[in-house]
Formats: C-alpha cells, structure tokens, sequence
C-alpha cells in the first residue's frame, strides 16, 4: 500500500468538510482509510469535532503553524525525517493532535499560494545568444528585429537559427556563439552539420571548413547532428577532450563547473579520446571522461538529450543534479539549508517551455522537502 503525507490527508479531510473534494480526492481519501482501523478512527474524529473551520482559525490566529507543523512530522516519525529519505508513515499519524493538524494545513494552505505566486516569477528560457564575429564585431541574438536577416556575405538569421552558407575562399575565419544562462540557440554550420546550443554554453567554429578536417570547440551543453563527409572528420574539442565522427547524432555535456565531460551517442559512431585512452562509441552508449579516467555503460539517451527537442527527464536522479540543470536554464541560484537535501533522489518529465512552479509542487507533495522563493533564488529545506 502506497504511504501518504500527513499533510496531504489532513488536507483531503478539510476538503471533505467543505463538501469540496473531488472524486479522484476521495479514491485517495479511502484508500488511506482502508489502511488501518485508526486512520478510519483519526477520520472520523475530525468529521465529528465539533468546532468547524473558520473557528480553528480563530482559536490559532497568530500562531507558529510552521513550527507546530514541524513537531508534528517529528511525532509521527523521527527516525525517518532524520534520514530526509523516506516518506512518512501515515498509520502512525494518530499521534498528532487533532486541530494541530487542521490548524497546519490552513496555515499551509494559505502560505503555499504566496509561495507558488513568487514561482510564478521564475520564468524559463528563450532563444539568446552573443555572437562574436572574427573582427571583434559583436551581435545580439534573439532580438525580433535580428531575425531574418542577412548578417555578412554567408550568415543568415532564420528566427531561432544562426546559418552559414557555404564559401570557398579556402580562407579559416573563426566566430564564437556564447548562450546566457536561461538561453539557447541553434546554429547551422556551412557543411550543413547542425547544432542545438544550451544554456551557459559557447562554441567557437570556422565560418566555412576547410581542408582534411572540420574542428570546432566547445564549453558547456550541446546536441550535434553532424552531416557526413568520410573525406573530412568533424571534431568537438573540449579542452583535451576530442570527439570525432564521420556523420552522427550526438550530446556533449562539459560545463567548468563540472568534474565529468559526458558524450552520450543516440546514432552513428564516435571516437573518443581523452588522455591515454581511446574508445568507440556506439548508440545508447555514453562515455564519463574525469581526469582522463573514461567510464562507458549503456543509457537511455533521452534522460541526457531531451533537452534539445523541448523537455527535461529526469530518473532516479539527485535533488542537486536536478536543480543545477535547471538553474542554467531558468537562470536561478539554489541553495540547502541542509547539504544532504541535494541528495534525495526524485523521477519526473518538465516541459522546457513550462513554468517551473508545478515541477517544484510535484516534489513538495512528496513530503521531502520544501521550496523558498526569493526572486531569482531558491533556497531548498525540510517541512
């Protein structure tokens, strides 16, 4: 039988005496009930209390619910919110007082709204970038009144899109494309080879290829869809990090502030090489490369590449894996009033042009943790 939050059955209880609860609500309601005699005996004792809403209210005008609420979760388990894994234990919520948790709910109720309104604020991203041109002329990207339009002789504006056409001056002139946090763009090079750019990310590339070889160099996030050529192999460089393909589809995840560079192949073949090591990749393989120590395994691609076709998926993964994604691209600060909150682990799909406020409400229901909201910061603590 599936645990429930004291919370959430405290506050289906309200929705019953208000006559407000849905049907779903009430599945839910029952099957908590049917789990134990004294969670039927809790039940009814909160239908039967004589004193209704609006005095409750009254009568705790004024009063720390937060912390009453806080005690509560301890009385019901202790052993279990010191460990910040595990989900409570509903049989045991008999232990609470019986307006204290009215009472908290209300408080929470009321709180949450002011908290989910300050979500509201948190906005995702959008298409941004800096472009450097090779004379030092720089040009903002995203701007509507950028958009097709023709920059230099080969480079063109396509809304989203930053395209290169191809020359044959046998000329190498390098440009560079830097995202912003809470940015993205895309770029189509002049071999046809196109790439999705994430947030905080940068890339420097020739504006046309020449020769035996098409490098380019990148830091931070990026999904590749490289366009064959068997005559001239495409290489991403990140520090000495080399990756190098004929004609593939691939993501390369090498921000600074990470200790691993990830490859992760979804079709074709890869070469890798980093330090002493080389290896071949294959689809659904990715390659974990730290100190020039590489770990291959086999993926669910998407977990790494979703990103690129509008959405965020996340299995089994930390709380601070999680957040810190997500802080690139809704350009927020995150931080844990308790460090081992980041290590809680959690599954769950974001939409990448959605609100964030559901996503955070979805974790919250789990009993885990809770969200502060202060602007553009979020600060991350227990109930």
């Amino acid at each position: 039988m599936k645990e429930y939050s004291p919370y959430k059955i405290a506050e289906l209880i309200l929705a019953t005496k208000r006559n407000i609860i849905s049907l779903e609500e009430e599945k839910l309601l029952r099957k908590w009930r049917d789990v134990s005699e004294r969670n039927e005996l809790l039940y009814n004792r909160l239908l039967e209390d004589s004193e209704n809403i609006e005095v409750i209210e009254k009568k705790f005008d004024g009063c720390d619910y937060g912390k009453y609420y806080k005690e509560c979760c301890k009385l019901i388990d202790k052993s279990k919110r010191v460990k910040l894994i595990k989900t409570l234990n509903w049989a045991a919520v008999l232990a609470i007082p019986l307006v204290l948790v009215v009472t908290a709910v209300l408080f929470f109720s009321k709180n949450k709204t002011a908290n989910y309104q300050a979500m509201a604020d948190i906005c995702p991203g959008s298409s941004s970038a800096l472009l450097i041109l090779s004379d030092g002329e720089k040009v903002a990207l995203g701007n509507k009144n950028i958009q097709n339009k023709i920059l230099k002789d080969n480079i063109k504006v396509e809304a989203d899109t930053l395209k290169y056409e191809k020359i044959s001056d046998g000329k190498i002139v390098f440009n560079t494309i830097i995202i912003p946090r809470g940015g993205e763009y895309v770029l189509k090079l002049s071999d046809g080879t196109k790439i999705w750019l994430n947030a905080e990310s940068e890339l420097k590339y020739p504006v046309a290829f020449s020769g035996n070889e098409r490098k380019v160099f990148l830091k931070g996030e990026g999904f590749f869809s490289v366009k064959k050529d068997k005559n001239s192999p495409f290489k991403v460089v990140t520090n000495d990090h080399i990756i190098s393909v004929l004609g593939t589809e691939f993501c390369v995840r090498a921000y600074s502030d990470e200790k691993h560079i990830t490859t992760t192949l979804e079709s074709g073949k890869v070469l890798i090489e980093a330090g002493n090591r080389h290896v071949i990749l294959l689809p659904g393989q990715q390659s974990n490369v730290s100190n020039s120590e590489m770990i291959i395994k086999d993926v669910n691609t998407e977990l790494y590449t979703a990103w690129h076709k509008n959405k965020y998926v996340f299995n089994n993964q930390s709380l601070k894996e999680i957040l810190n994604t997500l802080s690139r691209w809704y350009d927020i600060d995150v931080n844990y009033d308790i460090n081992e909150l980041g290590d809680i682990r959690f599954t769950g799909e974001l939409i990448k042009y959605g609100n964030i406020n559901s996503f955070l409400q979805k974790i919250e229901e789990l009993e885990k943790v809770c969200f502060v909201i202060d602007g553009k910061k979020i600060t991350v603590s227990t109930y």
